[in-house]
C-alpha cells in the first residue's frame, strides 16, 4: 500500500518535437529513505543519474525515454498529435525497461466527474504479467479517466478520475 504522505514530482519539458523528462523525485512518506527516488536527466549527454532505493545509478538513455509519470504526459501528447505510439523506454527507479503499447479499441466509462467516451490503450512491460489499460477521454484533450492494471488477468489497482483542474503552464528559458 501507499502513504497518504507519498508524494511524486516529475519536471519535464513539453515542445512541438515531444515530452522530454528533466527531473523525478519520489517520496514513499516515511521518514526512511529506503524507497525514496531522485532522477536527473542530462539530455545534452543522452544520460540520467539519481538515486533509487539508496543506491546511486547514472547510465546512458535513448532519446524520447520517459519516466514514470511524463510517460503519461508523453501518451496525452502523442494522441493528441494523432500519432499510435507502439513503445515507450520507461526509467522505474534505476532501471530502464521497454514497454509496449497497444490500442483496445473505444468504450463509455462513468466517472464520479462525468461520462465520457473514451479510446482504451493497454501496456505491458516486456516479461510481466502485468497490463495495465487507460481509458483516454478525446473529450478531455486524452486525459485519462479510469486506469486499471491486472496482474495476472485480474484487476489489481483501479484509478477513476474524481475532479480535473487546469492550472498555469510554466515555460522554461
Amino acid at each position: 500500500s501507499v502513504s497518504p504522505d507519498a508524494r511524486q514530482r516529475s519536471t519535464m519539458e513539453v515542445t512541438a518535437a515531444g515530452v522530454r523528462p528533466l527531473s523525478l523525485v519520489f517520496d514513499d512518506g516515511s521518514d526512511s529513505s529506503a524507497k525514496d527516488v531522485r532522477v536527473a536527466f542530462d539530455w545534452a549527454n543522452g544520460r540520467v543519474s539519481g538515486n533509487a532505493k539508496e543506491k546511486s545509478f547514472d547510465f546512458e538513455v535513448p532519446k524520447g525515454t520517459q519516466d514514470s509519470v511524463s510517460v503519461q504526459a508523453a501518451m496525452i501528447f502523442d494522441l493528441l498529435a494523432g500519432r499510435e505510439p507502439d513503445s515507450y523506454w520507461i526509467l522505474n527507479g534505476s532501471k530502464l525497461q521497454l514497454y509496449r503499447y497497444w490500442p483496445e479499441g473505444r468504450a463509455t466509462v462513468v466517472t464520479p466527474y462525468g461520462q465520457y467516451d473514451t479510446v482504451v490503450w493497454a501496456s505491458q512491460r516486456d516479461g510481466s504479467k502485468r497490463v495495465n489499460r487507460v481509458w483516454h477521454a478525446p473529450s478531455l484533450g486524452f486525459v485519462p479517466v479510469q486506469a486499471i492494471q491486472y496482474n495476472k488477468g485480474r484487476p489489481d489497482v483501479q484509478l477513476k478520475l474524481v475532479a480535473l483542474e487546469l492550472g498555469p503552464v510554466t515555460a522554461g528559458n
